[in-house]
């Protein structure tokens, strides 16, 4: 499609390409100087579209897959492996990622920046920075999905950026976080992430708000330790002024440190599984005594607790630490009476 010139700055030519197997070997040991495997560049003026699939990229002093400010790539069903740098990086690009092998690669297994992307069904593994995401660039309206993270030295994904989708991924002992967030509005949900922090025992988490993240939506994700006892927090947002999150439905088990930390004043944390907020039960006043104590079971001191009676106890009224209610009524009564307590807990 040519334009007319009066159209130039509306219609761009369109150029589609593919590249259908084979394997590129950068023979890295032996080079002076980084290079990319497969290199795509939009020239002015025009639109590329490309496909990229069924190759092998591998021992490439550079990123094995390097596209810069190219209007659409597919990468699929490939190998990209023992590159130096990434294995893949994007520049600017509207790449989708899909159904490849990313193994052990310098730097990140995907790297740059990502604008409504499709990132789904790869194994990204063995990497020697980031499975997805690279430190200082952007992911912004991008699925990440149904993908397999384990043993890359630092997170298994990264997002610094707003209003992605990251859901259905198993990050497992990568070396920091498994999923780390630094921006807003991001739904972050059904995730698996087992024993990362493997290289900073104690110190990162499953799933990871930083940056003043707010907004979030992280929900109906399972986040434990299976006795590699690395993984700091199940979910934790990181005090740096993040807030407003929601943290919903989430399995959180068997941390080293804890189930769910929340630094936010309204962030919304409920209804998880090894964070209890909300609890009851029965207690029993016996006769001639003002007062009796019960364990509560939440995660940490109750904010609000409603009492009832049956039976004439006068007023009621109660006090809370950590980890138990005392109960005291104006009235003793004459024989045994059972309280009925229900208590929430707000972080």
């Amino acid at each position: 499609l040519s334009p007319s010139s009066a159209a130039s700055d509306v219609y761009k030519r369109q150029v589609y390409f593919r590249i259908i197997g084979g394997t590129y070997d950068g023979n890295k040991n032996q080079q002076t100087s980084d290079s990319y495997g497969i290199d795509i560049e939009e020239p002015s003026g025009f639109d590329c579209h490309s496909l990229i699939a069924y190759v092998t990229v591998r021992n490439v002093r550079g990123h094995g897959i390097y596209a810069n400010n190219v209007r659409r790539v597919l990468l699929f069903g490939s190998i990209i492996a023992n590159n130096s740098k990434c294995g893949v990086y994007s520049t600017d690009n509207h790449m989708d990622i899909v159904a490849n092998y990313i193994v052990y690669n310098g730097q990140d297994g995907v790297g740059g920046k990502h604008y409504h992307n499709l990132i789904c069904n790869n194994i990204i593994a063995y990497n020697q920075g980031n499975g997805i995401g690279s430190e200082g660039f952007a992911i912004e309206h991008t699925k990440i999905v149904n993908n397999l993270l384990y043993h890359n030295d630092y997170r298994g994904i990264l997002v610094t950026g707003s209003e992605n989708i990251i859901s259905q991924n198993i990050c497992e002992r990568n070396g920091w976080h498994g999923i780390q967030i630094s921006g807003s509005r991001n739904t972050v949900t059904s995730n698996i992430c087992i024993s990362n922090a493997r290289l900073s025992s104690g110190e990162r988490d499953g799933i990871r708000v930083h940056d003043s993240g707010k907004y979030n939506i992280i929900c109906d994700n399972i986040c434990y330790d299976d006795g590699a006892n690395t993984q700091r927090y199940g979910i934790a947002e990181t005090g740096a002024g993040e807030d407003y999150n929601y943290i919903l439905n989430n399995v959180c088990m068997n941390n080293a440190v804890g189930a769910i930390y929340v630094a936010g004043a309204h962030s919304i944390v409920k209804y998880n599984v090894g964070f209890v907020t909300e609890n009851s039960g029965t207690a029993t006043m016996l006769a001639g005594e003002t007062s009796v104590s019960v364990a509560h079971g939440l995660a940490g001191t109750p904010t609000v607790v409603t009492l009832g009676a049956k039976g004439n106890l006068g007023a009621l009224w109660w006090s809370a630490n950590s980890t138990h209610i005392t109960i005291y009524c104006s009235s003793a009564p004459t024989s045994d009476t059972e309280v009925t307590w229900h208590a929430e807990y707000e972080p």
